[in-house]
Protein backbone atom coordinates (compact mmCIF):
# COMPACT_ATOMS: atom_id res chain seq x y z
CA UNK A 1 0.00 0.00 0.00
CA UNK A 2 1.54 3.18 -0.50
CA UNK A 3 2.84 5.68 2.00
CA UNK A 4 2.13 8.77 -0.37
CA UNK A 5 -1.37 8.17 -1.57
CA UNK A 6 -3.52 6.16 0.12
CA UNK A 7 -4.06 6.37 3.85
CA UNK A 8 -4.24 4.23 6.70
CA UNK A 9 -7.32 3.76 8.25
CA UNK A 10 -7.13 2.64 12.01
CA UNK A 11 -10.00 2.28 14.65
CA UNK A 12 -7.87 0.77 17.44
CA UNK A 13 -9.78 0.30 20.60
CA UNK A 14 -7.94 1.04 23.45
CA UNK A 15 -8.10 -0.37 27.35
CA UNK A 16 -7.11 3.12 30.08
CA UNK A 17 -8.31 0.46 32.44
CA UNK A 18 -7.05 -0.80 35.90
CA UNK A 19 -4.23 -2.61 36.48
CA UNK A 20 -6.39 -5.83 37.14
CA UNK A 21 -9.67 -6.84 36.62
CA UNK A 22 -11.39 -6.54 39.77
CA UNK A 23 -10.23 -3.30 40.56
CA UNK A 24 -13.09 -1.23 41.40
CA UNK A 25 -11.87 2.24 39.58
CA UNK A 26 -12.71 2.65 36.38
CA UNK A 27 -10.82 4.55 34.02
CA UNK A 28 -11.48 3.44 30.22
CA UNK A 29 -12.15 1.04 27.68
CA UNK A 30 -9.12 -0.17 25.75
CA UNK A 31 -5.81 1.85 25.25
CA UNK A 32 -6.31 1.54 21.39
CA UNK A 33 -9.54 2.84 21.28
CA UNK A 34 -8.17 5.50 18.07
CA UNK A 35 -11.12 7.23 16.16
CA UNK A 36 -10.90 6.69 12.46
CA UNK A 37 -9.01 9.27 10.58
CA UNK A 38 -11.37 11.42 8.79
CA UNK A 39 -9.18 11.66 5.81
CA UNK A 40 -8.68 7.84 5.23
CA UNK A 41 -10.46 5.84 2.95
CA UNK A 42 -11.31 2.09 3.61
CA UNK A 43 -9.71 -0.05 1.62
CA UNK A 44 -12.24 -2.23 -1.47
CA UNK A 45 -12.94 -5.89 0.21
CA UNK A 46 -12.05 -7.10 -3.63
CA UNK A 47 -8.23 -5.69 -2.67
CA UNK A 48 -8.02 -6.49 0.57
CA UNK A 49 -8.72 -10.10 -0.55
CA UNK A 50 -6.27 -10.40 -2.88
CA UNK A 51 -3.45 -8.93 -0.56
CA UNK A 52 -4.29 -11.23 1.86
CA UNK A 53 -4.08 -14.15 -0.82
CA UNK A 54 -0.74 -12.91 -2.05
CA UNK A 55 1.15 -13.33 1.79
CA UNK A 56 3.22 -16.22 2.19
CA UNK A 57 1.44 -18.61 4.49
CA UNK A 58 3.46 -20.55 7.05
CA UNK A 59 3.23 -24.01 7.19
CA UNK A 60 2.06 -25.50 11.43
CA UNK A 61 2.92 -28.24 12.83
CA UNK A 62 0.46 -31.64 12.54
CA UNK A 63 1.47 -33.13 15.71
CA UNK A 64 0.55 -29.99 17.92
CA UNK A 65 0.22 -26.34 17.91
CA UNK A 66 3.18 -23.82 18.45
CA UNK A 67 2.72 -22.28 21.60
CA UNK A 68 3.74 -18.62 22.94
CA UNK A 69 3.72 -17.91 26.35
CA UNK A 70 1.96 -14.25 27.36
CA UNK A 71 2.60 -11.94 30.54
CA UNK A 72 -0.55 -10.99 32.26
CA UNK A 73 -0.55 -7.61 33.69
CA UNK A 74 -2.81 -4.75 32.64
CA UNK A 75 -3.04 -6.64 29.14
CA UNK A 76 -2.08 -9.75 27.42
CA UNK A 77 0.98 -8.78 25.71
CA UNK A 78 3.43 -11.60 23.80
CA UNK A 79 7.11 -11.10 22.52
CA UNK A 80 7.66 -9.89 19.05
CA UNK A 81 10.41 -9.76 17.17
CA UNK A 82 11.36 -7.27 14.26
CA UNK A 83 14.13 -7.14 11.38
CA UNK A 84 14.33 -3.31 10.95
CA UNK A 85 17.51 -1.79 8.80
CA UNK A 86 19.65 -4.85 9.10
CA UNK A 87 19.19 -5.15 12.76
CA UNK A 88 16.94 -7.52 15.10
CA UNK A 89 15.32 -6.15 18.23
CA UNK A 90 12.93 -8.05 20.43
CA UNK A 91 10.10 -6.38 22.66
CA UNK A 92 6.48 -7.52 24.25
CA UNK A 93 3.29 -6.46 21.96
CA UNK A 94 -0.18 -6.31 23.54
CA UNK A 95 -2.11 -8.70 21.37
CA UNK A 96 -5.38 -7.06 20.38
CA UNK A 97 -7.91 -7.96 18.78
CA UNK A 98 -9.36 -4.77 18.65
CA UNK A 99 -6.99 -2.98 17.09
CA UNK A 100 -6.76 -2.98 13.19
CA UNK A 101 -3.51 -2.40 12.69
CA UNK A 102 0.16 -3.11 14.18
CA UNK A 103 1.57 0.03 16.03
CA UNK A 104 4.74 0.82 18.00
CA UNK A 105 5.39 3.19 20.60
CA UNK A 106 7.31 6.83 19.69
CA UNK A 107 10.29 5.05 22.40
CA UNK A 108 10.24 1.96 20.30
CA UNK A 109 10.63 3.83 17.26
CA UNK A 110 13.68 5.44 18.70
CA UNK A 111 15.25 2.32 19.62
CA UNK A 112 14.68 1.17 15.73
CA UNK A 113 15.94 4.29 14.54
CA UNK A 114 13.47 5.13 12.31
CA UNK A 115 13.83 8.26 10.57
CA UNK A 116 10.92 10.64 9.96
CA UNK A 117 8.01 9.33 7.81
CA UNK A 118 5.20 11.16 6.26
CA UNK A 119 1.83 12.33 8.03
CA UNK A 120 -0.45 9.10 7.50
CA UNK A 121 -3.82 11.31 9.23
CA UNK A 122 -5.17 12.14 12.53
CA UNK A 123 -7.84 11.40 15.12
CA UNK A 124 -8.48 11.13 18.53
CA UNK A 125 -7.22 8.54 20.94
CA UNK A 126 -8.98 8.28 24.92
CA UNK A 127 -9.95 11.86 24.32
CA UNK A 128 -6.16 13.03 23.20
CA UNK A 129 -5.57 14.21 19.47
CA UNK A 130 -2.96 12.32 17.75
CA UNK A 131 -1.49 11.89 14.33
CA UNK A 132 0.06 9.01 12.94
CA UNK A 133 2.74 7.94 10.28
CA UNK A 134 4.26 4.55 9.26
CA UNK A 135 7.13 2.85 7.69
CA UNK A 136 8.17 -0.65 6.70
CA UNK A 137 10.10 -3.02 8.50
CA UNK A 138 11.73 -6.02 6.69
CA UNK A 139 10.43 -8.33 8.90
CA UNK A 140 7.52 -8.97 12.00
CA UNK A 141 7.39 -12.08 13.94
CA UNK A 142 4.85 -13.29 16.97
CA UNK A 143 4.38 -17.35 17.10
CA UNK A 144 4.84 -18.50 13.84
CA UNK A 145 3.74 -15.89 11.66
CA UNK A 146 5.93 -13.55 10.13
CA UNK A 147 4.94 -10.99 7.34
CA UNK A 148 7.82 -9.41 5.56
CA UNK A 149 7.99 -5.87 4.07
CA UNK A 150 5.17 -4.97 6.97
CA UNK A 151 3.48 -1.42 7.09
CA UNK A 152 3.87 -0.69 10.97
CA UNK A 153 2.27 3.02 12.58
CA UNK A 154 3.96 5.05 15.12
CA UNK A 155 1.13 7.51 16.73
CA UNK A 156 2.14 10.97 18.11
CA UNK A 157 0.38 14.58 19.88
CA UNK A 158 1.62 17.02 21.94
CA UNK A 159 -1.45 17.22 23.93
CA UNK A 160 -2.11 17.15 27.71
CA UNK A 161 -2.69 13.44 28.50
CA UNK A 162 -0.58 11.67 25.98
CA UNK A 163 2.06 10.55 29.00
CA UNK A 164 -0.30 7.56 29.58
CA UNK A 165 -0.44 6.39 26.67
CA UNK A 166 3.54 6.26 26.02
CA UNK A 167 5.30 2.94 25.45
CA UNK A 168 1.94 1.25 24.40
CA UNK A 169 3.17 -0.98 21.16
CA UNK A 170 0.22 -2.96 19.61
CA UNK A 171 -0.03 -6.15 18.07
CA UNK A 172 -3.63 -5.63 15.37
CA UNK A 173 -5.54 -8.01 13.55
CA UNK A 174 -3.40 -6.97 10.21
CA UNK A 175 -1.06 -9.54 11.46
CA UNK A 176 -3.49 -11.77 13.70
CA UNK A 177 -6.03 -12.47 10.77
CA UNK A 178 -4.11 -14.77 8.58
CA UNK A 179 -3.44 -17.61 11.46
CA UNK A 180 -5.95 -18.93 13.52
CA UNK A 181 -5.40 -18.84 17.31
CA UNK A 182 -6.64 -20.01 20.49
CA UNK A 183 -6.17 -18.58 23.69
CA UNK A 184 -5.74 -20.29 27.06
CA UNK A 185 -5.77 -18.11 29.75
CA UNK A 186 -5.51 -20.11 32.35
CA UNK A 187 -2.16 -21.80 31.26
CA UNK A 188 -0.85 -18.51 30.02
CA UNK A 189 -0.59 -19.41 26.36
CA UNK A 190 -1.46 -18.49 22.72
CA UNK A 191 -1.74 -21.60 20.47
CA UNK A 192 -1.26 -20.79 17.14
CA UNK A 193 -3.02 -23.11 13.84
CA UNK A 194 -6.42 -25.68 14.28
CA UNK A 195 -5.17 -28.71 15.74
CA UNK A 196 -6.97 -32.09 15.12
CA UNK A 197 -6.35 -33.22 18.45
CA UNK A 198 -8.52 -30.41 20.05
CA UNK A 199 -11.36 -30.77 17.22
CA UNK A 200 -13.84 -32.78 19.99
CA UNK A 201 -13.02 -30.06 22.67
CA UNK A 202 -14.41 -27.55 20.09
CA UNK A 203 -17.74 -28.62 20.26
CA UNK A 204 -19.58 -24.91 20.35
CA UNK A 205 -18.97 -22.64 17.45
CA UNK A 206 -20.58 -18.72 16.79
CA UNK A 207 -20.04 -17.11 13.47
CA UNK A 208 -18.47 -13.98 13.53
CA UNK A 209 -18.97 -10.84 11.80
CA UNK A 210 -15.99 -8.85 10.26
CA UNK A 211 -15.72 -5.20 10.14
CA UNK A 212 -12.42 -3.13 9.60
CA UNK A 213 -11.00 -6.62 9.85
CA UNK A 214 -11.69 -6.90 13.52
CA UNK A 215 -14.17 -9.43 14.78
CA UNK A 216 -17.55 -8.79 15.97
CA UNK A 217 -19.63 -11.23 17.97
CA UNK A 218 -23.66 -11.55 18.72
CA UNK A 219 -24.19 -10.64 22.35
CA UNK A 220 -27.49 -11.27 24.69
CA UNK A 221 -28.04 -8.74 27.97
CA UNK A 222 -30.57 -8.97 30.22
CA UNK A 223 -30.95 -5.62 31.99
CA UNK A 224 -34.13 -4.97 34.00
CA UNK A 225 -36.18 -8.15 33.01
CA UNK A 226 -35.59 -6.87 29.36
CA UNK A 227 -33.26 -9.12 26.83
CA UNK A 228 -31.09 -7.48 24.46
CA UNK A 229 -28.88 -8.45 21.48
CA UNK A 230 -26.27 -6.80 19.81
CA UNK A 231 -23.18 -7.49 18.22
CA UNK A 232 -19.92 -6.43 20.16
CA UNK A 233 -16.02 -6.19 19.01
CA UNK A 234 -13.72 -9.53 20.83
CA UNK A 235 -11.17 -7.18 22.04
CA UNK A 236 -8.45 -8.92 23.81
CA UNK A 237 -7.05 -5.89 24.62
CA UNK A 238 -9.87 -4.23 26.41
CA UNK A 239 -9.64 -5.49 30.35
CA UNK A 240 -13.39 -4.18 30.75
CA UNK A 241 -16.38 -5.32 28.63
CA UNK A 242 -18.30 -2.08 27.27
CA UNK A 243 -21.26 -0.63 25.96
CA UNK A 244 -21.53 3.06 24.01
CA UNK A 245 -23.81 5.33 24.98
CA UNK A 246 -26.62 4.89 22.18
CA UNK A 247 -26.88 1.15 23.60
CA UNK A 248 -26.49 2.44 27.10
CA UNK A 249 -29.80 4.11 26.30
CA UNK A 250 -31.35 1.57 24.72
CA UNK A 251 -31.10 -0.72 27.50
CA UNK A 252 -32.51 1.76 29.79
CA UNK A 253 -29.54 3.27 31.35
CA UNK A 254 -30.85 6.73 32.42
CA UNK A 255 -26.90 8.61 33.42
CA UNK A 256 -24.65 7.38 30.54
CA UNK A 257 -21.70 9.40 32.27
CA UNK A 258 -18.62 7.88 30.11
CA UNK A 259 -16.75 5.43 32.84
CA UNK A 260 -19.76 5.08 34.58
CA UNK A 261 -20.56 1.17 36.17
CA UNK A 262 -23.79 -0.64 35.04
CA UNK A 263 -24.73 -4.06 36.55
CA UNK A 264 -26.75 -6.53 34.37
CA UNK A 265 -28.93 -8.96 34.98
CA UNK A 266 -26.65 -11.50 32.38
CA UNK A 267 -24.23 -11.22 29.48
CA UNK A 268 -24.49 -13.90 27.31
CA UNK A 269 -21.97 -14.77 24.30
CA UNK A 270 -21.49 -18.08 22.62
CA UNK A 271 -21.70 -20.56 25.62
CA UNK A 272 -20.90 -17.82 27.97
CA UNK A 273 -22.82 -16.60 30.13
CA UNK A 274 -22.11 -14.21 33.61
CA UNK A 275 -25.18 -13.87 35.75
CA UNK A 276 -24.79 -9.70 37.80
CA UNK A 277 -22.37 -8.78 36.12
CA UNK A 278 -20.82 -5.02 35.60
CA UNK A 279 -19.80 -3.47 32.36
CA UNK A 280 -18.77 0.44 31.42
CA UNK A 281 -19.95 2.77 29.55
CA UNK A 282 -17.36 4.07 27.08
CA UNK A 283 -17.71 6.25 24.22
CA UNK A 284 -15.94 4.26 21.96
CA UNK A 285 -17.15 3.22 18.12
CA UNK A 286 -18.31 -0.03 18.89
CA UNK A 287 -19.02 -2.08 22.24
CA UNK A 288 -16.37 -4.33 23.15
CA UNK A 289 -15.77 -8.13 24.98
CA UNK A 290 -13.19 -7.76 27.52
CA UNK A 291 -10.82 -10.03 28.80
CA UNK A 292 -13.52 -9.79 32.26
CA UNK A 293 -15.74 -12.47 30.34
CA UNK A 294 -12.98 -14.06 28.44
CA UNK A 295 -10.53 -14.99 31.03
CA UNK A 296 -13.38 -17.93 31.99
CA UNK A 297 -12.98 -19.59 28.41
CA UNK A 298 -10.40 -20.86 25.66
CA UNK A 299 -11.63 -19.67 22.79
CA UNK A 300 -9.95 -20.23 19.00
CA UNK A 301 -10.33 -17.10 16.44
CA UNK A 302 -10.40 -18.14 13.12
CA UNK A 303 -10.98 -15.29 10.87
CA UNK A 304 -10.71 -16.85 7.91
CA UNK A 305 -13.75 -19.18 8.43
CA UNK A 306 -14.98 -16.23 10.13
CA UNK A 307 -15.91 -18.25 12.98
CA UNK A 308 -15.12 -18.48 17.31
CA UNK A 309 -14.90 -21.77 18.58
CA UNK A 310 -15.13 -22.41 22.51
CA UNK A 311 -13.97 -24.33 24.74
CA UNK A 312 -15.40 -24.46 28.47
Amino acid sequence: MSFTRIFIIITLLVCLSTANFGAKAYSGVDENDLAKFSDQQPMGADKADSQTKSLARIDLPTQRPTETKFVMGQHMRVPVKIVYNGKIFKTLFELDTGATHTVVSQEFAKKLQVQKRPFTGSGSLAGVKVSASAFKVSSIMVGPIERKDHQILILHSNQKGWSKLKGLNILGMDLLKDTPFSVDYQAGVIRWGNHPAHSTQYQIKTKAIIKDVRVLLPVDIVYKGQTFSKLFVLDTGAAQTSVTPMFARILGVTNVSQGRWVKISRIKAGPLELKDHRIAIWDAPDNLIGMDLLQYVNFTIDYQAGVIRWNL
